[in-house]
């Protein structure tokens, strides 16, 4: 298991510092990595099948998932991909949780509009709002 997670996020820190086509020895370096994470995956979910266990299921993701690595020699996954999106979802969730007691879902947007330009506005205009997003050293 600390294998293939370990893979996996070499694998995405190589599609993070990659440019929106990846070169040749890039995208090399991806079809191994995902490669080397399937067969680990492959460990575990052979044991829990074993075992009984409702674990480490091989699904389809992992199908896509090979689809992802080999399409990666035309363009970056990191250009078109969603996940790394989600945080921006759970954000707006809690700011749309601080508007929405005793509004109906069909005006929610136009109370969440207001605070989400303002905050944005901080965020473009004053110094140091973004500092939730930087990774400081101590």
């Amino acid at each position: 298991m600390l294998h293939s997670v370990e893979e996996m996020v070499e694998l995405i820190q190589l599609f993070n510092q990659g440019d929106v086509f990846l070169t040749e020895s890039e995208w090399v370096k991806a079809m191994k990595l995902g490669d080397s994470f399937l067969k680990n995956y492959d460990y575990p979910s052979a044991w829990a099948l074993e075992k009984g266990i409702t674990l480490f299921h091989i699904v389809m993701k992992h199908h896509t998932f090979q689809h992802l690595i080999v399409d990666s020699k035309k363009l970056n996954p990191n250009a078109h991909w969603t996940f790394s999106s989600e945080d921006f979802v759970e954000r707006i969730s809690i700011l749309a949780a601080s508007v929405s007691p005793g509004v109906s879902s069909t005006k929610l947007s136009s109370k969440l509009t207001p605070k989400y330009r303002i905050l944005l506005h901080f965020l473009l205009t004053r110094e140091g709002m973004d500092m939730a997003q930087r990774k400081l050293e101590p």
